[in-house]
This record gives structure tokens, sequence and C-alpha cells, in this order.
């Protein structure tokens, strides 16, 4: 029975971690997602032995169970097992890297989850971010760690050619470009990837669906009018951070409603400042900002309704479910 037990529940914690990327909680989805990131062989495959080593360990040392079963300890394992994916030549040095990393991101998972639980914050992606720019800053030191440029394949004329031409394809500026950025989340910027993600999350949450839409089509708008170079969005989770911010303030953590669409449409730019900002700074240690943009702006908007005197128009979730609809409706 405690065999069956402990089965089940890392079997939910392997697949929720996986749509808790996207703010999701469900079985099915979070199957798809892990499915979705396997097109590419190595990024899938590393992204799912962070996250079993993750949880095996976090099993071991007995944390919280629930935590395990619900993916809190395991979706920033993820991205950093597909981030090496992206990033490095495998071999017998990355393994043991990789091994390493998913104990040093469940570590600093702990530590955020710790100190924001004080606050009744979220830790967001911080772990990731944190682990993975220390593999980035101290990976020049590894001789056999070969580092390759993300997207560029060893056999570009074979199976990722392949995958390269539906991006190729002739499809609408906007469509391609948020397919683009929803693959970019598992270090893939591609077209099929982002569409199976895109589609996941429309059978999973309507509301998550046209919030995502939603804080896209803003920044698509806004850095139309602000002179930004489109293609910038498919890049290391540019495009992403729009449309998480979108979800996380627009039926996440708060009661999807108007007022929380309209705080989506003025947080969006916000991000957009925070990201470019963070980035000179960041560029100067050759760190990509990631998630940081979202990071930022969703604990200062949630820590920012926690001082308010009357809680009108924008309402915080004091119990969250799975999904925005049950937010909403409970």
């Amino acid at each position: 029975m405690k065999f069956k037990i402990l089965i089940t529940r890392h079997a939910h914690g392997l697949l929720y971690s996986y749509s808790q990327i996207f703010f999701a909680r469900s079985l099915w989805y979070g199957a798809l997602l892990l499915m979705a990131s396997m097109i590419h062989p190595v990024i899938g495959i590393s992204g799912l032995l962070a996250v079993l080593i993750t949880n095996a360990v976090a099993e071991s040392f007995t944390m919280n169970p629930v935590s395990i079963r619900e993916g809190l300890y395991g979706f920033c394992s993820a991205l950093v097992g597909m981030g090496m994916g992206a990033f490095f030549q495998t071999g017998p040095l990355y393994w043991l890297i990789l091994f390493l990393m998913a104990i040093v991101c469940l570590l600093v998972t702990i530590v955020f989850q710790g100190f924001l639980t004080k606050y009744q914050l979220p830790f967001m992606g911080l772990p990731f971010l944190v682990s993975f720019w220390l593999l980035l800053l101290g990976s020049k030191y590894f001789g056999n760690l070969i580092g390759i440029t993300p997207g560029m394949e060893t056999n570009p004329d074979g199976y990722y050619a392949m995958l390269e031409g539906f991006n190729q394809m002739k499809l609408p500026e906007f469509f391609k470009i948020f397919c683009r950025s929803l693959g970019a989340v598992f270090f893939q910027s591609n077209v099929l990837i982002g569409f199976l993600i895109g589609l996941g999350l429309f059978l999973y949450s309507r509301i998550s669906f046209t919030l995502a839409l939603l804080g896209f089509s803003t920044a698509f708008f806004f850095y139309k009018i602000a002179g930004i170079d489109t293609l910038d969005l498919v890049h290391f989770f540019v495009g992403a951070n729009y449309i998480f911010i979108a979800i996380a303030i627009g039926g996440f953590f708060v009661v999807a409603n108007t007022w929380s669409y309209l705080a989506v449409i003025f947080m969006v730019p916000i991000v957009a400042l925070i990201h470019y900002g963070s980035s000179e700074v960041l560029g100067v240690f050759h760190l990509p900002a990631f998630t940081l943009s979202l990071a930022i702006a969703t604990l200062f908007f949630l820590y920012l309704l926690k001082w308010r005197i009357e809680g009108k128009y924008i309402h915080a979730v004091q119990l969250k479910y799975s999904s925005p609809e049950r937010n909403l409706y409970h």
C-alpha cells in the first residue's frame, strides 16, 4: 500500500511539475506538455530526469509530500533540465552536472519557498533563475562541459530541419510569433511545439487562454509602437513573460474580472521595461534575463494588493484552486 501511494505521488508530481509551469493543475495537460518537450529529445529527456531526481531527493529527505505531489519542487527543475539540454552538449560530465543541478534547484526552491511563504507570496520561477544563472556563470570552468548555441543543431539537415520547416510556413505573423513564444518556454522556439502547448491551454482553461492572448497581443502592439523588433518575443521567455504575467495576475492569483484584465494591459509594458532594463545589467555577466521580469512584476503586484485598505476592484484569491474558472466560481 505504501509503495502504491509513493508511486502515485511521484507520477502526479512529475505531470504536475509540467502543468505548474503554465499555472495549471492537470494530469492530462502535464502529460501533453511532457510529450511536447520530447519533440527535441535531449531537451525533453533532460527536463524529465531533472524532475525525477529532484522529487526523489525531496522524498529521501522527507520533504513535504504535498509539495512533491503538486509539482512545486519539480517545475523549476524541469526548466533547469530543459535549459541544460538547449545550452550544452551531452556527455558523461553533462549527466553528472544535470544530477547536481537538480539537487541545487531543490535546495534553492526550499529557501525561496520558506522565505516568501511568510509573506504569502509565490516563489514563481526564481529558483530556476538562480540555479541556471549559477550554472551558466560556472560552466566556463568546466572544460568537458561543451556549450552550444541554443537552436543550432548538430544535424540541421535531418529531423531538426523538418521541425524548422514549421517556422518557415507562411502563417500570420502574430500567430507564428505567439506559438514560437510558447515553445520557447521549453527552449524550443518552434511553431509546432507552441501550437500544442497553446491548444492544451485552450482545452484546459478558456480564461487562461484568453488572458494569454491578451497579454501577448498587448505586448505585440506595444512592441510595434515602441519600435522594438517583434522577433525578440521568441527568444528565451521574452514573449512568454507577457503570457505568464497575464495568466498570473489576470485569473490565477486574483479573481478574473474586467479590472484584472485591465491590470494585465497596464502591467505588460511595465514587464517590458523591467525586462530590457534588467537585460542590460545582466548582459555585463553574459546572462539572459529569462523570467526575471515576470517574477519581479508579479511579486510587486501581489505585494501591493496586500497593502490596500479596501479590497475593491481586484480581488486576491484566498484559496487557489486548479484553474481561473474555479477561482471565479468558488
